[in-house]
């Protein structure tokens, strides 16, 4: 890890430690200057880089201050509502499964990409025990359920709320009856250890906070699944130009 990522991995760690934040304060650049051994400079990229994440609120003359949870950030959380009563999964009701996987390919590295720089070391670990699980899972039951868990977590871990919701969209719209058939066809011990080798490999290019590694392999990852699911199970009936179409 760079001297940049360790700075914001110190600076998130710091802010659940009632020794150091008082009143919901962090100490002064100067002090954290000082404590974590950095130059001005790349302090306030640290914390400018938490702000944006959510996690910390600058206030010029004032300080800087941890978020509460369930602050309001700007003004997307009352936009929101307004523009999509409900909820959002509408967004993805017209789309096939296709679609909504070739959404994953755009979303999904991006997001792995992230959590590589904005995981806390709590989150790896939470990560690398998910990874674990979808290797050790004795049903097709157990493996999709350490799946869906170990996707969120990155979710998660990116710390952007919009890929948070589109996340959330699409893996709904995929858990729907329709890819169930689908779902059925992947689901093989052979085919989950392939995929849980791909977890472990996403998890520890995370820990290494090697970010263009893990979505990389996240990339690799979704373009497996996708052959698994929606190749190898397509008819045999299908003609050459409709499967050349499917491999693209």
């Amino acid at each position: 890890m760079d001297r940049y990522g360790r700075t914001v991995e110190v600076i998130r760690e710091m802010v659940t430690d009632e020794s150091i934040v008082k009143e919901g304060r962090l100490p002064t650049e100067r002090e954290l200057c000082s404590m974590i051994g950095v130059g001005r400079r790349l302090l306030r990229r640290a914390l400018e880089a938490l702000e944006v994440e959510g996690v910390l609120v600058r206030q010029q003359g004032r300080g800087t201050f941890v978020r509460q949870a369930g602050a309001a950030n700007d003004t997307l959380p009352t936009v929101l509502p307004e523009m999509f009563p409900g909820n959002i999964n509408w967004l993805a009701q017209d789309a096939g499964p296709i679609e909504q996987i070739e959404l994953k390919f755009v979303l999904e590295p991006t997001m792995a990409r992230l959590a590589a720089t904005r995981a806390s070391l709590i989150d790896i670990e939470r990560l690398r025990k998910s990874a674990e699980l979808t290797r050790a899972a004795t049903t097709p039951e157990a493996y999709q359920e350490a799946d869906q868990q170990f996707h969120a977590i990155i979710a998660e871990c990116s710390r952007n709320s919009l890929f948070q919701s589109l996340y959330t969209v699409v893996e709904n719209a995929l858990r729907d009856a329709a890819m169930e058939r689908f779902r059925e066809n992947g689901r093989c011990f052979k085919r989950q250890a392939v995929h849980a080798g791909f977890h472990s490999r996403v998890a520890n290019a995370i820990a290494r906070r090697d970010g263009d590694e893990a979505a990389r392999e996240m990339y690799e990852h979704l373009r497996d699944v996708h052959s698994s699911l929606f190749v190898e199970n397509l008819p045999v009936s299908l003609g050459r130009e409709e499967l050349a179409s499917a491999r693209a």
